[in-house]
């Protein structure tokens, strides 16, 4: 388990020159890490941004996204979908 921000979008993301940091963590909650790429998984899709192979691509390169099982990241897109 570990700290999630589940509210990942360009309006939560502050960037600089030096650094890019996340606020607004008003909706935080412990979960798998797997949690926060697959809301960005969600969000790209949704927004018509990535393709649904384009935007698991991008999640397969963090370390959070590997290993976990093709059926749980089913079923919490169905989830997500339904919601």
């Amino acid at each position: 388990m570990t700290l999630c921000h589940t509210d990942f979008n360009p309006e939560n993301v502050l960037v600089t020159a030096e650094r890019a940091v996340l606020v607004d963590w008003g909706w935080a909650v412990r979960g798998p890490a797997w949690l926060d790429p697959a809301l960005v998984v969600v969000r790209l899709i949704a927004t018509g941004g990535q393709s649904p192979a384009a935007a698991q691509a991008w999640a397969a390169r963090l370390p959070a996204w590997r290993g976990v099982p093709d059926r749980v990241i089913g079923d919490f897109a169905e989830a997500e979908a339904r919601y």
